[in-house]
């Protein structure tokens, strides 16, 4: 499924790099009567042979080893690592992975807090899973998020600044460039308003039609990883299935410079 090219871009001239097909959605919604769950994993599964990396939010499932995935094809190419808020799915037979340690996570975390880098009710752990992703000697962090949402508007602008300083450091301390995809609950325009970071890049896309101002689901990324054909995707299958999934989907291309991110 990925593809390797010479690039000439600003990323660097004549150098090796590679697309990664992505998607962020989250997955939860509304019940649509008999058969909605139903309904659901078969529209999931209708997306997923064509992502080499899907960042979840709110996914109702432990793992995909249920019949009804296996049925579909899904057990037998991705994986999924996360939990009930956050997760990434990701094609097992391409990308290796190792999950973060979470004794580091929360070390960073506790020692940014305490220097005053972050606000201490900044708990970030719950709503999300970072993992790294090798595919062909590179790696780089992925990070899926799930933004709170059940708090005040500045609390939420507060959570997304903390949250690119720490995902920053997170990164730095591995030594890996990042990218974090997910429902942040905050819109576009205001994230886009209050990036703290000039190496953290936040990518525009149009919203759908149908669906105008919910631009609350996006992609991050640090310098060295470019995303491009940013724009929202209708779920497959039935024009009903819309109604069950209350969030834009939406897709990118990760271009990535192999010399950059060889581990």
């Amino acid at each position: 499924m990925s593809t390797t090219h010479q690039m000439s871009s600003s990323l660097e001239d004549s150098a090796l790099y590679f697309n990664l097909f992505l998607l962020t959605a989250n997955v939860h919604g509304k019940s649509d009567g008999k058969g909605t769950a139903k309904r659901r994993i078969t529209a999931i599964c209708g997306f997923f042979l064509k992502y080499h990396i899907i960042f979840v939010q709110e996914f109702q499932w432990n793992d995909i080893t249920r019949n009804i995935w296996k049925k579909n094809n899904v057990s037998d190419y991705y994986k999924y690592v996360g939990n009930k808020q956050a997760g990434i799915l990701f094609n097992k037979n391409e990308l290796l992975y190792k999950k973060v340690n979470e004794s580091k996570m929360r070390k960073i975390l506790e020692e940014m807090i305490k220097n005053n880098i972050l606000a201490a009710d900044f708990t970030p752990l719950p709503r999300m899973t970072a993992v790294v992703l090798k595919l062909n000697g590179s790696c780089f962090l992925c990070v899926s998020w799930h933004g709170y949402y059940k708090c005040k508007a500045y609390k939420k602008v507060k959570d997304f600044q903390n949250l690119q300083s720490y995902i920053t450091k997170l990164a730095s301390s591995l030594d890996l460039p990042f990218i974090i995809g997910g429902d942040f609950n905050l819109s576009l325009n205001v994230a886009e308003n209050n990036l703290i970071d000039s190496n953290v890049k936040i990518y525009r896309y149009d919203p759908s039609h149908d669906r105008k101002g919910d631009t609350i689901d996006f992609f991050l990324s640090s310098e060295h990883i470019l995303l491009k054909n940013i724009y929202p995707i209708k779920w497959p299958g039935s024009a009903d299935n819309n109604k069950i999934f209350d969030h834009v989907s939406v897709q990118a291309i990760l271009i990535v410079a192999i010399s950059y991110l060889v581990c």
